[in-house]
């Protein structure tokens, strides 16, 4: 795929584009993008309620709507798709499909979701 978009979250989160350069993407970018890369469609209130924990429901939603904004402005382009339920763009590819499904993977369990986020605040 010439516009296809690799993810790399096994490690430090990065995305390699199209053109092979590599990107890196902060822990809280990380986290969205392998919970949805784990989990796949996931709704907007959920993943916002993950991320945030600590934040009221609607300020947990814009936090949410910045990130992917600002996402798409670091990459040039969507990895993330959707309205309501939030799932990673077509031509997305990822290094977490040769892993176990995430019931086996403590770091998708959500818990660790929203530790993880906790520790990502800025």
């Amino acid at each position: 795929m010439p516009n296809c978009r690799h993810l790399k979250l096994a490690t430090a989160a990065r995305i390699v584009g199209p053109d092979g350069r590599v990107t890196a993407v902060g822990p809280r970018d990380g986290v969205l993008l392998a919970w949805l890369a784990l989990e796949e469609p996931t709704p907007r209130t959920r993943l916002a309620q993950l991320l945030w924990p600590e934040s009221e429901p609607e300020s947990a939603r814009n936090a949410l709507r910045q990130r992917l904004f600002q996402l798409k402005k670091l990459l040039g382009a969507d990895v993330v798709s959707g309205g309501a339920t939030l799932a990673l763009a077509e031509g997305i590819a990822h290094d977490l499909a040769r892993h176990p499904p995430c019931s086996n993977r403590s770091f998708a369990c959500e818990e660790d979701v929203a530790l993880r986020a906790a520790r990502c605040r800025y």
